[in-house]
């Protein structure tokens, strides 16, 4: 009778956590931002599934060649487009459908957090579900990083050595900066050490063999820059690029303050403090999680981007198994003044939640009306000529029109679709107006 009340409880607890993930997910199934990064995984996916790959990396490379600053790949990491291309039978490439990927990631991570800690785990799902970093990856079609972390999680929690490598290959084929948690943990686990590192560098040799020779596609993705336009090597100029910085100042200020806003879900003037805290508290805990969390974050400090929250999804994820560790070795007991602190910050995350919901209908995307007719307009015309957009990609998706960032030297006969919005948003005196709403004016030379 105990057994069956014990297994009831856990499936009862199953269960919250999945309505949870569907509530907190709803509001958001209507609306998508104008984040230019599933675009892209979309438009590879289909070209993946189409095998006209070649054609897809050709393009893309005339088109970031017109911005004075590319920011955006030649092509991703190829392992959400693979998978968005293997679903495509389910989803057929809709935005609104295949961002099903985050929730059910997100459900499955929050019952590994779950199962696999062994103290106040129920608490600890509960405030990933809630929290306002994972609900703000509602907004977009598909990100990278509750996926990838949800197969990291997989081989680290799996007996079988076949199955530990296939799902770290897996994590690394999404986002190739897991490769810091797999040999992280491959360290720590000390046993058949050089043969878990050859096992994993040769298994990574052979998949990008395949996908070079299949999809003539690296499997890391195609980084292009202004000094190397070397696929193979133009990733790691970006990242040798950007080795100078890591002792600026102000990079080190917003390292501390984005590891803050990572935990706390928002930004404060003690944000500093906050981050300062966080990595001495993981510095003071030592152990395997700690270690895998600060070598990741570490990481990124070479990695230029205006926000890194979003990156650091699989770091708060990773967190809890840290702290749980910490507290079992230690021998806590069940105080209840944790548990009244972890139902503060469910609380906390709970009304972020509901101010997130207020605030939706300002978020701007294809999902608004004038949006909408913009996105009309540009797929009725039969001009063939390039277009600039602030988010290239997703107006390629949604109309098949090439477009670019338009951030230096206008190319020729470019029609502007200029977002009113934006503050650097300026109509070219020498143009004609072809289309206007209360959100966009689009402009041509004719």
């Amino acid at each position: 009778m105990r057994e069956v009340k014990k297994e009831s409880g856990i499936y009862l607890r199953y269960s919250i956590l999945f309505i949870l993930v569907t509530v907190s997910f709803l509001p958001f199934s209507n609306v998508i931002s104008w984040g230019s990064d599933y675009a892209g995984y979309i438009l590879q996916a289909k070209a993946i599934q189409s095998f006209s790959t070649q054609e897809f990396i050709d393009t893309q490379s005339f088109l970031i060649n017109l911005s004075e600053n590319p920011k955006y790949p030649v092509y991703t990491p190829i392992g959400m487009p693979l998978l968005i291309s293997i679903s495509s039978f389910l989803t057929n490439f809709d935005l609104y459908s295949v961002r099903i990927f985050i929730p059910i990631s997100v459900f499955f991570i929050s019952l590994i957090i779950y199962k696999k800690n062994k103290g106040y785990s129920f608490f600890y799902s509960l405030i990933f579900i809630l929290h306002p970093t994972i609900i703000g990856q509602y907004k977009d079609a598909v990100l990278t990083e509750s996926t990838a972390t949800l197969f990291f999680l997989l081989g680290l929690f799996s007996r079988h050595d076949k199955f530990r490598l296939i799902f770290y290959i897996l994590s690394i084929l999404i986002r190739p900066t897991f490769l810091i948690f797999v040999i992280c943990d491959i360290i720590f686990e000390k046993k058949n050490l050089l043969k878990n590192l050859l096992s994993i560098i040769l298994s990574l040799l052979v998949v990008n063999f395949l996908t070079k020779n299949i999809f003539n596609m690296n499997f890391y993705g195609f980084y292009e820059t202004r000094q190397s336009d070397s696929e193979t090597f133009g990733i790691f100029a970006l990242l040798f690029n950007n080795i100078e910085t890591i002792l600026n100042f102000e990079k080190i200020l917003f390292f501390f303050n984005e590891f803050a806003r990572l935990f706390i879900g928002f930004t404060t003037s003690i944000n500093l403090v906050i981050g300062i805290f966080i990595i001495c508290f993981l510095i003071f805990i030592r152990n395997k999680y700690s270690f895998m969390i600060i070598a990741f974050s570490m990481f990124h400090l070479i990695w230029d981007s205006p926000s890194l929250v979003r990156y650091f999804i699989p770091v708060f994820v990773i967190s809890f198994f840290a702290f749980d560790e910490f507290l079992q070795n230690k021998k806590f007991k069940n105080y209840i003044i944790f548990k009244i602190f972890f139902i503060f910050i469910i609380i906390l995350n709970f009304l972020q939640f509901n101010n997130s919901i207020d605030v939706l209908e300002n978020q701007t995307g294809p999902h608004q009306s004038e949006s909408k007719e913009m996105l009309d307009f540009v797929n009725t015309t039969k001009n063939e000529n390039i277009f600039s957009f602030h988010s290239p990609r997703t107006l390629r998706l949604l109309t098949n029109k090439n477009s670019y960032w338009l951030d230096g030297d206008l190319h020729k006969d470019t029609v502007i679709i200029c977002y009113l919005k934006e503050s650097d948003c300026k109509v070219n005196e020498n143009y004609k107006i072809i289309f206007k709403n209360n959100l966009y004016v689009i402009s041509d030379n004719e």
